[in-house]
């Protein structure tokens, strides 16, 4: 016959073993063994994933995190920012375990993580490589060129429009340009550059011009940042009465 105080003696053993979450001081040590740093980090690292995910689907991912992860620059440098945090960190870690004596050389522990930071140093020693190798191949890039914009007429009453035309090449797209009358201070870069790399463009004077010559400038600028701007003089003349 079975024993009849097993089940008994089963609960007795879950208990003792902290499985029966209804008393206190059992679910007070399921939360310091979840606190414990390697569940912690997991469950932090899921947690931010989920965050993550959760508001680039609803839209509250201001800034855009995991759009941009398809562009390599960007996430070329967060890749290098996350392994430096991670690699310092655990650097530090073993710096203060030996500082304290809890580390002494030939300890199990201490050995298994130095085998980690040694593993950190080598990916991080290549990503940082990697990463800084290609922005000095970036620097030397061809810079951005832009032709002397063409327009369709050269004297304009204020009010009245003007188509420009331009082309721009070199740098790195995708680029954007700017239209203004003035200096090159005043451009905007708010316009997109189609992928062919031709701008055309009608721009409307502006009316407050007084009759005269007066200054156009259009600026192009690519991802990396590099401008570039052309002038023309447009002759200002007084709208007929």
């Amino acid at each position: 016959m079975p024993d009849e105080d097993t089940p008994a003696k089963e609960r007795s053993k879950h208990s003792e073993e902290g499985w029966d979450t209804q008393h206190p001081e059992n679910l007070r040590g399921a939360v310091v063994r979840l606190l414990h740093p390697v569940p912690l980090t997991v469950l932090l690292i899921l947690l931010s994933v989920l965050a993550l995910i959760g508001a680039n689907v609803f839209g509250w991912d201001s800034g855009r995190v995991l759009t941009r992860m398809a562009d390599h620059e960007f996430a070329r440098g967060l890749i290098t920012y996350l392994f430096a945090v991670t690699t310092i960190g655990a650097a530090v870690v073993l710096i203060l375990a030996a500082l304290m004596g809890r580390g002494a050389m030939g300890d199990p522990t201490f050995e298994r993580g130095k085998e980690i930071l040694a593993l950190l140093l080598g990916v991080f020693g290549t990503i940082v490589g990697f990463y800084f190798g290609s922005e000095a191949h970036a620097s030397e890039e061809e810079a951005i060129r832009l032709s002397q914009p063409l327009l369709s007429a050269t004297s304009v009453a204020p009010g009245d429009s003007i188509e420009i035309t331009a082309f721009v090449s070199g740098g790195t797209p995708p680029w954007s340009y700017g239209i203004a009358f003035g200096t090159a201070d005043m451009v905007e870069y708010a316009a997109d550059v189609r992928g062919t790399g031709w701008i055309t463009t009608r721009v409307v004077v502006p009316a407050q011009l007084r009759p005269g010559e007066a200054t156009l400038v259009l600026g192009v600028r690519d991802r990396r940042g590099q401008t570039m701007t052309r002038s023309t003089t447009v002759t200002i003349v007084a709208r007929p009465p």
